[in-house]
């Protein structure tokens, strides 16, 4: 049975955080630096939210309303408090939910009542093979967008699972937002996986 959990909600028009990785934040907005002190302050979650964008039909719905029911959940590291008052950070990914309900208490912003979502992660013996394509695939990515070997170097030891290779490519080579958002919204490692392969393939998903 999944668990019950309550996060603060950071709706980002057409952003995904998938479980194992990490993304580095500009915290500007008074209420999402509230968001995150609080956060900081408790070791709350933050649910990163893919939010559709704004639109005369949308603002009739509210925020709540643009919002994807499945999203990636993380724990807030502070990178830089800077002297303006903003912040940068990193939310580090631990695993992602269904949101249920939202919380209705008038705060600055969205909390919501929200149930854990396993994944399968037993890759395939059938999909080792793509695996090892998309691990070079990333390894190409990288030494394109990545100048500091050194950095390059020890973002690849870190990915040690199928899991966190698999959502690292996820995360940095597809440019599809909806594609993304698919990819996060599958259980299967497996599914996850297939469907990544033809995604990277794609035209222009992998520039």
């Amino acid at each position: 049975m999944n668990e019950s959990v309550e996060v603060s909600v950071f709706p980002l028009t057409r952003m995904t955080l998938f479980p194992t990785t990490t993304k580095p934040l500009n915290i500007f907005e008074p209420r999402y630096l509230q968001m995150v002190e609080d956060a900081l302050a408790s070791n709350g979650l933050i649910a990163l939210a893919f939010a559709e964008p704004a639109s005369p039909k949308a603002v009739e719905v509210g925020v709540a309303g643009r919002l994807r029911s499945i999203a990636g959940v993380g724990r807030v590291r502070l990178l830089e408090r800077r002297d303006d008052g903003t912040l940068l950070i990193l939310l580090e990914a631990i695993g992602k939910v269904l949101f249920e309900t939202m919380i209705e208490d008038q705060g600055p912003y969205l909390r919501a009542q929200a149930t854990w979502l396993q994944e399968e992660k037993t890759l395939a013996s059938e999909n080792i093979f793509i695996l090892n394509r998309l691990t070079r695939d990333l390894e190409h990515w990288l030494q394109k967008h990545v100048t500091d070997e050194e950095a390059r170097e020890q973002f690849l030891e870190k990915l040690e699972t199928p899991e966190e290779k698999i959502n690292a490519v996820c995360s940095l080579m597809v440019l599809d937002s909806d594609v993304q958002q698919e990819l996060l919204e599958l259980d299967s490692i497996n599914e996850r996986c297939a469907l990544l392969a033809m995604s990277i393939e794609s035209e222009g998903m992998a520039q």
